[in-house]
Formats: structure tokens, C-alpha cells, sequence
């Protein structure tokens, strides 16, 4: 038997009939290739084609065109995923012709028609399809179907700051709500979980957000800001409740990004700043990944409110990050949401280099009205709560304010890694 294919002789079928009479099984399979061998089908491979699968797993996807003749037999994709898979294979030929891949075949086509074929690939590979037409191996066209593995959806994190401490505040409730929709990987935690301080964390954040160690809280990366999350250098509680130091820097990785969470409590404390700026050098340098973005409460970029303004202490981290090539920084502490253009650390323009600077301090507390602008700024909003979702794609990213339910305010846009 070659890679031409094998004709169905009557002799054959009428052997196969009486040996499988009273296995009703088997019969129904063999019946159905009876009644194609009437019609002269090529079944490519060995007589293990009346094995072959018949159900499709899943979504069919947009159908495979087969283009076959005396001299062609051309797929409209060679590469494809893992999955079921629609082949249309159309006659543009002479001569009745068929096509077979992976032990599946159509009938004969006719010369201007179209047979339909749905094949379902659970290994990823190479696969050989034919085009036979009634004859010899003369009559044979053959190529490669190429079958990869489906890569996985770029990663989406969500963040936000900057909550209440009542367990019923339906503005973060609805926050909450919205994020839980996105279905994130990671929830970026930007600072004051509660008000007045981190000794009530656990009669309002944690029964809407967890309660711990339940509900979104395993996907919360926390950073901890001044007055509401920390009161001093060696306050434990936020460590108590989150499992990590307050004063310290960490970092993680997801896909093609760099994640650093930086403690801007310890600016107003004074608690080892330049050791957290020499630690952010190196985890900087040590990063391989082309992609980073950081996250702190304070904002070193903002619009300013009767309440905060810039937090100059954060300069020596923010030159840093600029230093080291960093795309995006996530702030809160103003309770509003402000987009800047990327900058540098003059407050100037910087398409190469500069950092995108986000606000987002939009969890439920109350919001706080702008009294002022500032350079650079491209989208602010100080009547919406909700969450900042971010899609992070191997050389870039995507960007969405989603507004909690109610609110009607949006923002949206993408941007490159440096």
C-alpha cells in the first residue's frame, strides 16, 4: 500500500460484510464506508482509516480552503492550532478528485464542486495531506499541514487604591465587582486598604475582597503607604495581614513583564530609603525581561487636590526607574484617575524613555476634586470609581479604565516597551 492511497475492490467489501454480520458496532462503522466505497474512495494510510474519529473537539474554526487539479494541491493555511479544523476541499480540476489528511477523507469531488471535511488534531506536528484522483500515483498531489500548540492569552492584571473600611460601601463593593468581572491574573493592591488605619482591615476590605485567605485576596499584590497602611518604620500589622514586610521592595514576573511593588511609606517614615533605591538598582539590573512596570501609593506624578500633591522624597526611585528603562508607574493616594503622556523626570515629553505615570485611586473611598493641572496630562477624572485594567503583550501593552457599576466615565489606549 503506498501514500497514494488504497481502492475499495467489491470483493473486499463482501469479505468484510460477512465477517463483521452480528457485531452491530463494528457493522454501523463499516456500513458508512460501504456505502463510500461504492463511490471509489481513496482512503490514504491502512485499514486503521476505519478508526478514524468522527466527532470534532470544540470550535470549528474558519474553514481551511483546499484547492485541487491535475497539477495543484494547495491549503489556503499551513500552519494552524491544535483544535478542530473545517477543510473545504474544491475540484478546480478535470478529474473526480479526493482529499485526506490524518486518516479522514472526502468522497470523490467532481470537477467544480466543493465536499466539506471536519478533522479534529489533538498533537501538534507535521501532517501530510493528499489530492488523489482516480488512477495511479500519477494522480497524486501531496504537501504538509504544519499543527502547533495554542500559546496562552497575554497576562491581565487590574489595579487600584485607596478603599474604605465599611464592609457594606457599595462604591467598593462595585469596584470589587468590577474587577472580579476582568478575571485578572494579578490585582495590583496600591496602598490604603482601609480608613483610618490597617487596624480595621479586617471589618471592611477583607470581608469585601476576601475574606482572606478566600475571594480575589491569593491575587492581591499589596503596597503599603503611609498613615492608613503603616504608622511607623516598625508597625506589624500590614506584615500580620498581608505576609510581607511593609518596608520592603519586592518584585515578580508575568509573561514578558517585570512587576516591582515599592513601599512609598517608607518616604514619609524614613525608613531606609536608600536602601530600598540601592535594592531597586539591582532588581532592576537583574531583570532579563523587557517589560517593567512599578507600583507605589504616593504619586510623584499627579494633578493636584486640597489633600496631596507630589511627593518630591519618591524622585531618587522614579530616577531610578527612568534609569532603568521602565515603561509604566501605577500610583493612588489622590482619590481620582490621571493619565500622563510618558515623561521624564524634568516633566518633559519623552517618547523614547519616558515613563507613563497612571493615578488610580478610584477604590471607594471618597473622591477627591481636582484644584489644579499638570504638565503632561492626558485624561483625568474626579467623579468615577473603578479599576485600571491592563493587558501585557511580550513588546507592549493595552490600557482601560473600567468604571464600577453606574459610572459612565472611560479611558483607553496602548503603548510600547522601551
Amino acid at each position: 500500500m503506498t501514500d497514494a492511497g488504497y481502492r475499495w475492490r467489491p470483493q473486499l467489501v463482501g469479505r468484510v460484510t460477512r465477517q463483521l454480520l452480528g457485531q452491530a458496532k463494528t457493522l454501523k462503522r463499516v456500513a458508512i464506508r460501504l456505502a463510500a466505497a461504492s463511490s471509489g474512495v481513496v482512503i490514504a494510510g491502512s485499514l486503521m482509516a476505519l478508526q478514524a474519529q468522527t466527532r470534532p473537539l470544540g470550535f470549528v474554526a474558519q474553514p481551511v480552503i483546499v484547492r485541487m487539479s491535475e497539477s495543484v494541491c494547495r491549503l489556503s493555511a499551513t500552519n494552524v492550532k491544535i483544535g478542530s479544523l473545517r477543510f473545504k476541499a474544491m475540484n478546480v480540476g478535470r478529474r473526480a478528485r479526493s482529499f485526506s489528511i490524518a486518516r479522514r477523507h472526502t468522497p470523490f469531488v467532481r470537477p467544480g464542486q466543493t465536499r466539506a471535511l471536519t478533522v479534529s488534531f489533538r498533537k501538534a506536528g507535521r501532517y501530510r495531506y493528499i489530492c488523489a484522483a482516480r488512477g495511479g500515483p500519477r494522480s497524486v498531489r501531496t504537501g504538509f499541514l504544519r499543527v502547533v500548540a495554542s500559546s496562552a492569552p497575554d497576562p491581565v492584571i487590574t489595579a487600584v487604591g485607596d478603599h474604605t473600611s465599611s464592609a457594606t460601601d457599595p462604591e467598593d463593593i462595585a469596584v470589587k465587582n468590577a474587577v472580579a468581572r476582568i478575571n485578572p491574573v494579578a490585582q495590583l493592591g496600591i496602598g490604603d486598604f482601609q480608613y483610618d488605619n490597617i487596624g480595621t482591615i479586617l471589618s471592611g476590605y477583607d470581608k469585601i475582597w476576601g475574606p482572606k485567605p478566600k475571594g480575589l485576596y491569593p491575587i492581591i499584590y499589596p503596597t503599603a503607604g503611609p498613615t492608613h497602611d503603616v504608622t511607623s518604620c516598625t508597625d506589624a500589622r500590614y506584615q500580620n495581614y498581608w505576609g510581607r514586610p511593609a518596608m520592603k521592595i519586592y518584585s515578580f514576573d508575568l509573561g514578558s513583564w517585570h512587576i516591582i511593588s515599592l513601599p512609598s511609606a517608607a518616604v514619609r517614615y524614613r525608613c531606609d530609603v536608600v536602601g530600598i533605591t540601592t535594592a531597586l538598582k539591582a532588581d532592576l539590573a537583574a531583570s532579563k525581561k523587557r517589560c517593567t512596570l512599578a507600583f507605589m501609593q504616593e504619586p510623584y506624578w499627579t494633578r493636584p487636590t486640597r489633600t496631596h500633591t507630589r511627593e518630591n522624597g519618591l524622585k531618587p526611585w522614579v530616577q531610578a526607574l527612568y534609569d532603568g528603562n521602565a515603561d509604566v508607574l501605577l500610583q493612588a493616594s489622590n482619590h481620582d484617575y490621571q493619565r500622563f503622556a510618558p515623561q521624564n523626570l524634568s516633566d518633559r515629553p519623552d517618547a523614547a524613555r519616558g515613563l507613563r505615570a497612571f493615578v488610580v485611586g478610584t477604590g471607594g473611598i471618597s473622591l477627591y476634586p481636582f484644584t489644579g493641572t499638570a504638565p503632561n496630562i492626558e485624561a483625568s477624572n474626579d467623579r468615577t470609581y473603578g479599576v485600571l485594567k491592563i493587558v501585557l503583550h511580550p513588546s507592549g501593552y493595552e490600557f482601560e479604565f473600567v468604571p464600577a457599576a453606574g459610572g459612565t466615565f472611560t479611558d483607553a489606549g496602548s503603548g510600547t516597551c522601551h
